[in-house]
């Protein structure tokens, strides 16, 4: 959502659609931990604000492997969501989950996945 370098802040997106859903990007500092330097993570939250987009993308041309971690208390100040449902959306949203707010995603050769986070 921002260059890895400089200064320069992104701002002024329109809403996008994500597995034939419209989301808005955000970035929310905490939200989603990821321990695998290799991958890069960007989140979208639908415009009905009942989904959380997790996106995942491998930037190298082995398979990787990472745990994401969710901290729903991050997705908006005051608010407390309660994850409801992770689907893995598409072939390259392997998905193992161990608890609603935590998972391990596996994807191929410069992969992407994306998993859906129902919350409420």
């Amino acid at each position: 959502m921002t260059p890895k370098v400089g200064p320069h802040q992104s701002y002024g997106f329109a809403a996008g659609v994500i597995a034939g859903q419209p989301a808005r990007l955000v970035e929310r500092t905490g939200l989603v931990r990821q321990e695998n330097p290799d991958m890069e993570v960007i989140t979208a939250v639908a415009t009905d604000r009942k989904r959380l987009f997790v996106v995942l993308m491998n930037d190298r041309k082995d398979v990787m492997e990472t745990e994401i971690r969710l901290d729903m208390d991050k997705l908006e100040t005051g608010k407390h969501y309660r994850v409801v449902k992770v689907s893995g959306l598409g072939s390259g949203a392997d998905l193992r989950a161990d608890r609603a707010s935590q998972w391990r995603g596996r994807l191929g050769a410069y992969g992407i996945g994306v998993w859906a986070v129902d919350y409420e």
